[in-house]
């Protein structure tokens, strides 16, 4: 049997409740459909979350940092991985996942997004990119493909891989096909 994993991207930092209460929601889904997981390696905020759930299901947690993040990985993980730099960490979480899910971050997910989209583009990532618009998080970046499309700088392949997905069970049924 192929070994399914998902990269998540989301957030380090402390945030409201309902933030983590959909961390929590979507990795038990994706638990409930055999995955592992791969996420940047946090022990704090929505990406501890993450980690603390898949550990609870006995699935395989896999961190990747670099070097000046190291001090605040989460380490009693199933691997971590120190990668040399910034952009190797990105490269990192893209080969390891069959398929990538944002959820709610700053500014080093939106970094991880245009990073994903960028290799999308070029062939170098074949899987899907989820970002999973929760009250609408996701709106502004919709919006910017969708205008960046109809002005002819971004094509239907990047259309086709860059799904948004507004609730659980929208979320559940995609996942089935991946």
């Amino acid at each position: 049997m192929v070994k399914k994993s998902v990269t998540i991207f989301c957030s380090a930092s402390d945030l409201e409740q309902k933030y983590i209460d959909l961390a929590k929601d979507i990795s038990h889904i994706l638990c409930s459909k055999g995955y592992s997981v791969v996420f940047g390696a946090s022990d704090k905020g929505t990406m501890k979350v993450v980690a603390e759930v898949f550990e609870e299901n006995n699935k395989d947690v896999t961190g990747i940092t670099f070097g000046h993040l190291e001090g605040v990985a989460r380490k009693d993980i199933t691997k971590l991985i120190v990668a040399a730099s910034l952009d190797d960490r990105k490269q990192e979480l893209l080969a390891r996942g069959n398929f990538l899910l944002a959820l709610p971050g700053g500014v080093g997910t939106l970094d991880e997004l245009v990073y994903a989209i960028e290799n999308i583009k070029h062939g170098l990532y074949n899987g899907k990119l989820l970002l999973f618009n929760f009250e609408n998080f996701f709106d502004g970046i919709k919006l910017q493909l969708s205008h960046m499309a109809n002005n002819g700088f971004v094509d239907q392949l990047i259309l086709d891989k860059v799904i948004f997905v507004e609730d659980t069970d929208d979320f559940t049924k995609l996942i089935e096909n991946f």
